[in-house]
């Protein structure tokens, strides 16, 4: 398609939606406004069903089918060549259709604005400019995205993202519910049959359920999986009671294969060896950390596996009892379950580095419940849906894509499979809602179409980082408790479709998606591990001195329960206790204060001691320098006296004895008396110190003493 085609069919479809709104009007009245106008524009005088139909679809980029436009056009009573089947008409009585093309103009301009937007958006993300090429691609991934619940590409997340963050802009918000809607009451003029407000569901039908519509049903995967699951079993549950009226029985049986059994049993014993710490719980599937939610021991898992299969029962869904055998040699025919088929979808889809042996149990799996449905149609699959017979509906995404594969489904085929989208919208249709009825099911919400994508996307890209976690832990390319603290973060990033309600939340889900994170979250974990080292060994040593407080905790325990056993008499003998200590307390204080007191008393003698010592000290150092300055002036005095007799005896020798007049015995005596004086004096004299009889005749310095009596005699301490 063109760039203009392919926003005309956005506009298309958004005033599709406009006139539905517009007096409650039916599609089937909605689409002859736009034949009309069609016929006007062209001046088509004379027609047949295909080329009307054929005109229609070029003005508009509808995709419809003759039937309905053959459906849609009886009811303008126009003229019909039996012959040559040509219709007859004035075009110039449908000249009021011609606002058409102005609404068409008008809804043109505002999607401009929602592509715009996603243009800048996508821009942002990705940090480059989108060339033309690239925006037509976008545009064509958009009506894709909003056509096929399932589609998904490169820019199916960036899509959901942008339509999230609009939620909050009244003007796009509505801008996109009206295209979306438009969309939902599109694809219902385009079913095979043409329904009318009064349409009933005819046709026995049975619907297989998988494993993950029952979580769906029991709201282990989120309430907004849980009311889509609602929708479609308040549809259900109104063709019964209808076909209760109409014809006393019900059309819709609702059953599950016993494989489902088994998958039931195997998730629920996962689930107790995940709460027993022998598995790790993957982060990705929501519906095991549902379940082992709040569950501490095995029974409260039985508990709620009790309740889940009571749930199934409550609902009307039962096993698989028809008593065929799907391997018997007269259904070998119509058996899918082939190694090349598996081995072909293996091979074309792979591209996500998963691990292999799970990912083809997981095609077997939905290539088992495949073959089941085709054994149940023996091969008969190209009636129209209702007719169909039996279906299974899944959410798994292997098996859809299984199943519209080329050795599966030939053309004109229904598909084995169908998801909650396609099948509410069907019953939706066929029981007349889209004839006046505003209310649609939540599965057409593009808010909860975005939010579930976002969600799938992220969920997916954990469970592919987690089997690369086990890979690494398996090959000890990261040790057991890194792998502990790394799943942990993963979990974290795992959302159910209604948490991802914030703009905030949205452009973390577009980082979740866009950037893994597992390397990042391994070398923080080794980091912390590294970190965290002495942290365990400090914990283990104080494990161990816990150990040792516990066991002093018995002993006191047991104690503890024998004076439990005797608190009666014990009771009494503690206020005795009591009593004594208390008169101890006060004797203990009493003495306290008395040794206080004591204590200062000892204090005080200490340093009255001190202080007397400490005189008598200072008393005798005096003393002590009085007499040695007597002995030194003493000594000064010898020597003076000594220096006066010498020179005195010398003086009076040479001045009287000129002449010999002195007898010599006299100078006898004199010498004998020298003799005998000098002597004595001349020791004494040897000790004088000049400087000292300096320091303390002259001076008056008694330094010298003090430190002669300091040196000989210890000074008082004061004592502690």
């Amino acid at each position: 398609m063109q760039s203009i085609n392919d926003r005309k069919c956005l506009a298309s479809w958004a005033v599709f939606k406009q006139l539905c709104d517009e007096g409650h009007k039916n599609i089937y009245e909605v689409l002859r406004e736009f034949i009309k106008a069609t016929i006007y524009r062209n001046c088509i005088r004379s027609f047949t069903d295909a080329s009307l139909t054929q005109q229609v679809n070029i003005d508009y980029e509808f995709n419809l089918k003759t039937a309905v436009v053959a459906y849609a056009i009886k009811e303008l009573s126009l003229s019909k060549d039996p012959k040559t089947k040509l219709y007859n008409c004035d075009p110039n009585i449908y000249s009021d259709e011609a606002v058409l093309d102005n609404r068409i103009k008008e809804s043109t301009i505002i999607n401009n604005e929602i592509l715009d937007g996603l243009f800048d958006y996508i821009k942002q993300e990705r940090n480059e400019e989108l060339n033309s090429e690239e925006k037509e691609s976008v545009i064509r991934s958009l009506i894709h995205y909003l056509l096929d619940n399932s589609f998904e590409d490169a820019n199916s997340t960036f899509i959901s993202a942008y339509i999230l963050r609009c939620r909050n802009d009244v003007h796009l918000a509505n801008a996109i519910d009206n295209i979306l809607e438009g969309v939902v009451r599109y694809v219902g003029v385009n079913f095979d049959t043409p329904f009318s407000a009064s349409s009933r569901w005819t046709n026995e039908m049975t619907i297989y359920l998988d494993t993950e519509i029952l979580f769906h049903m029991a709201g282990y995967n989120g309430t907004l999986y849980k009311q889509l699951f609602d929708d479609f079993y308040d549809l259900v549950d109104e063709i019964n009671n209808d076909g209760m009226k109409q014809r006393q029985r019900k059309l819709i049986y609702l059953k599950y294969f016993d494989y489902v059994t088994d998958e039931i049993d195997f998730f629920f014993d996962k689930a107790i060896d995940i709460i027993n710490g022998k598995i790790a719980l993957n982060p990705s599937v929501t519906a095991m950390k549902e379940i082992t939610l709040g569950c501490k021991s095995e029974s409260e898992v039985a508990e709620k596996k009790g309740l889940f299969l009571d749930s199934i029962k409550k609902h009307g869904i039962e096993p698989d009892n028809n008593g065929i055998d799907y391997y018997s040699e007269n259904q070998y025919a119509f058996n899918l379950e082939s190694g090349s088929i598996a081995e072909k979808y293996y091979k074309e889809n792979n591209n996500k580095n998963r691990i292999n042996y799970r990912y083809k149990r997981n095609i077997q799996n939905s290539l088992l419940s495949l073959s089941h449905i085709n054994v149940l149609r023996q091969g008969v699959s190209n009636r129209s849906f209702e007719k169909i017979g039996f279906v299974l509906l899944t959410d798994n995404y292997i098996t859809e894509r299984l199943a519209w594969m080329g050795d599966i489904k030939k053309d004109n085929e229904k598909p084995l499979c169908t998801n909650l989208y396609y099948i509410t919208n069907r019953m939706w249709y066929r029981l007349g809602k889209a004839f006046g009825n505003n209310v649609t099911p939540k599965v057409f919400d593009v808010i909860s179409k975005a939010q579930i994508i976002l969600s799938t996307k992220i969920n997916d890209s954990v469970f592919n980082q987690y089997e690369v976690l086990v890979e690494k832990l398996k090959n000890n390319e990261i040790s057991s408790e890194s792998a502990l603290e790394v799943l942990y973060q993963l979990r974290s990033q795992v959302k159910n479709p209604e948490e991802i309600d914030s703009v905030e939340e949205v452009d973390e889900a577009i980082q979740s998606v866009g950037e893994p994170e597992l390397q990042k979250y391994i070398e923080e974990a080794e980091f912390r591990k590294t970190k965290l080292k002495k942290a365990e060994e400090e914990n283990e040593r104080l494990t161990r001195i816990n150990e040792q407080v516990k066991d002093v905790n018995a002993k006191v325990s047991r104690q503890n329960e024998s004076i439990n056993q005797e608190n009666e008499s014990i009771k009494k003998e503690n206020d005795r206790v009591k009593a004594e200590n208390l008169e101890k307390d006060a004797k203990i204080q009493e003495t306290t204060k008395l040794n206080a007191d004591l204590i200062e008393q000892l204090k005080e003698t200490r340093k009255n001691k001190y202080n007397s010592d400490m005189e008598l000290y200072k008393k005798n150092m005096k003393d002590y320098v009085e007499k040695r300055k007597k002995q030194t002036k003493h000594l000064f005095a010898l020597f003076i006296a000594f220096l006066v007799v010498s020179v005195g005896l010398a003086y009076f020798t040479i001045k009287f004895d000129d002449n010999n007049r002195i007898p010599n015995w006299i100078k006898m005596i004199v010498a004998i008396i020298l003799g005998q004086i000098i002597p004595i004096y001349r020791s004494r004299i040897a000790k004088i110190s000049l400087k000292l009889l300096w320091k303390t005749i002259i001076k008056k310095d008694i330094s010298t003493f003090e430190e002669e009596y300091k040196s000989l005699n210890c000074e008082p301490v004061l004592e502690e």
